[in-house]
């Protein structure tokens, strides 16, 4: 439930009061004639929205708002200060506080409940956005903390630098070691020289498609123990899914721009299917042996 703070005298206390509950049907309005027990309460109770007068006893609108400000989760509660001071510094000083909105006295009853109900909405959506947020970058820790569970090497084959680097910072902050690939058939060749855990693969590169490259080293490597290998796509995942499965042999499919969490959970579970699936085989065909890698000029791997 929404809660409103109103700080003034006895009779401001009242009006205001009645008028911040029509605001809306489910909102709580506690008020306050003392600047300093509406701070010592506040401190344990934050708002959503607090209103005060400028002229207090003890302590006016400004310093009330400064010391406001300094307690835990106020910084983005909305402020309004009504005030009966024509003078532009009172407001100045005010907002250097940290008040959010003026209303001059006698305030007029539909602007003062239009732009607290909107201030409110605002808090609301605030809030709202900010557990959302919260939630993601948990689910982001979480997946990082598992993913670093086991040190993976993995090969990314983009021929886009941008991504690439965006890619391999993601993976080192989970503890990968990452090896590049710019086109499809830099890629056949790392696969040829080194043994990876994972493959991201590009499914549109120059030289060599990330399809085509998947083609051949799946048909090269039969027999062998099987290397996931993941498409990264910007296309619709729908459509790419088909042809990244289905006709290339990949094991998933990660949209981008890639999400880090989503990334690593996809890494996380085709590795974890091919430790589940494992036969033990070690024999490995050289990609290098495929005719069709041989085929118009292609490099073979030295040695």
């Amino acid at each position: 439930m929404p809660l409103v703070v109103i700080l003034g005298d006895q009779v401001a206390d009242q009006v205001f009061s009645q008028l911040a509950a029509s605001i809306d049907d489910d909102i709580a309005v506690r008020a306050f004639a003392d600047p300093q027990l509406a701070l010592d309460w506040i401190r344990n109770n934050v708002p959503h929205l607090v209103i005060t007068a400028y002229r207090m006893p003890g302590m006016d609108g400004a310093e009330f708002v400064r010391r406001f400000r300094e307690g835990p989760g106020a910084a983005g509660v909305p402020i309004i200060v009504i005030t009966t001071y024509k003078e532009r510094s009172f407001r100045l000083r005010a907002l250097e506080s940290g008040a959010t909105d003026f209303l001059r006295s006698p305030v007029d009853p539909y602007e003062f409940v239009t732009r607290a109900r909107n201030l409110l909405k605002f808090r609301q959506q605030q809030l709202l956005l900010g557990h959302k947020l919260e939630h993601s970058e948990r689910s982001r820790q979480e997946a990082l903390r598992g993913s670093a569970k086991r040190r993976l090497v993995v090969l990314v084959a983009e021929d886009n630098r941008t991504s690439q680097r965006a890619i391999a910072r993601i993976l080192e902050r989970a503890g990968h070691e990452v090896e590049l690939a710019d086109n499809g058939e830099a890629a056949l060749n790392a696969l040829d020289r080194h043994t990876f855990d994972v493959v991201l693969m590009d499914v549109n590169m120059p030289v060599m498609s990330g399809i085509e490259a998947t083609k051949l080293y799946r048909s090269a490597s039969i027999g062998s123990a099987r290397v996931p290998v993941v498409a990264l796509t910007a296309a619709d995942p729908a459509e790419d899914e088909r042809v990244c499965w289905e006709a290339a042999g990949m094991d998933a499919c990660v949209t981008k721009p890639v999400e880090p969490a989503r990334l690593i959970e996809v890494i996380d579970q085709v590795v974890g299917e091919r430790v589940a699936g494992a036969t033990g085989s070690e024999s490995i065909t050289k990609i290098s042996a495929h005719p069709k890698f041989g085929a118009g000029g292609r490099r073979r791997r030295a040695g």
